[in-house]
Formats: C-alpha cells, structure tokens, sequence
C-alpha cells in the first residue's frame, strides 16, 4: 500500500507500535524522522489528527485542557521518530516513537537538518554517544551537536531533497 494511501487508523496504530525511547541508554542516533510532515515545507500532510491517537489510546493522549498548549481532537499532528542503534549493537538499528511533548521540537530540528544538508550536502548523522536521559537533555545535545551555528532561512529556495520513506514516515 502506497504512503497515500494508508489511512489515518493505520499510521496511527503503526506508530503506537513503535519501541518506546531507550530512556537510561546510551545510543547512536541515526535519523530523525516524522508521521505527517513535510520538513522543507514545515507544516503537517494533512493524514493525522489528534483525536486518531487519542480515542484509541486515552490514556496516553488526555483531551484538551490549556488551549494554548494542548492538542485540540480535530488538530493535525506530526509524531516524531528516532532511529538509532545500541552501543553494544551498532548493526541492529531501532526505530522508536517520542513523548507526544517531543513531537514539535524534532520536527523543527528535522526541517533545521533538511536545510543543513542542502547546504553542506553532507550528512549530519550519525550522531553517537547520546545519552536519552529522563529529562530530555538529549534532545539539546542533539540539536547543538547537529545542528550547530546554523541559521534559519526561508525555504522557498530550496529544492526537495531525496528522502526515503518507511512505514508513514518521512526520514533523512
């Protein structure tokens, strides 16, 4: 079945299949990737909304309570990805979904990497020695290290760049 295919339903349940992040682990990070978002344009496919994760899974999505910070049921969302490998096991890659309050900040770094590789056209992964520790540390290791001095720009000059697609993500 084609990307566009894939209904809602199944991009949701494929994702809450995921391993959960390797939280106390040391890891290489391989890719950030995401569920129903277009890095370069920076904004959702229009595929996921909250309420397909939320109806399902209650518990793991609460319905809204701060408009200024939660998820409305009919907003779309774009969940986060990370694949990585163990130190122990660097040839065995993992693919694992992130905490619901991770999902906008990789998606911003995801974008901030697209533009990084256009314009160095080299790869900023693997990033090694990650430690994914409780209070999300990692997630600014990952963007200092990545990403750097780089500069924010418009994306309207640049063209796509060649990705690959697994399951109902996108991944660099």
């Amino acid at each position: 079945m084609g990307q566009d295919e894939t209904t809602a339903e199944t991009l949701a349940q494929e994702y809450m299949a995921l391993e959960d992040m390797p939280y106390g682990k040391m890891v290489n990070i391989l890719a950030v990737g995401s569920y129903n978002y277009h890095p370069i344009h920076k904004s959702d496919m229009g595929k996921l909304r909250y309420s397909d994760f939320r109806l399902k899974w209650p518990h793991c999505f609460p319905p809204c309570e701060d408009p200024d910070v939660d998820y409305f049921d009919e907003e779309q969302v774009s969940p986060a990805t990370v694949k990585f490998t163990f130190e122990e096991s660097p040839d065995v890659p993992h693919l694992a979904k992130t905490k619901m309050t991770l999902w906008f900040p990789l998606n911003d770094v995801f974008s901030d990497i697209m533009l990084k590789q256009q314009k160095t056209k080299q790869k900023v992964f693997p990033l090694n020695d990650v430690s994914i520790d409780h209070n999300d540390q990692w997630l600014g290791q990952l963007m200092n290290s990545v990403l750097g001095n780089v500069k924010r720009h418009s994306t309207s000059d640049i063209p796509p760049p060649t990705s690959s697609s697994q399951g109902g993500g996108t991944y660099i």
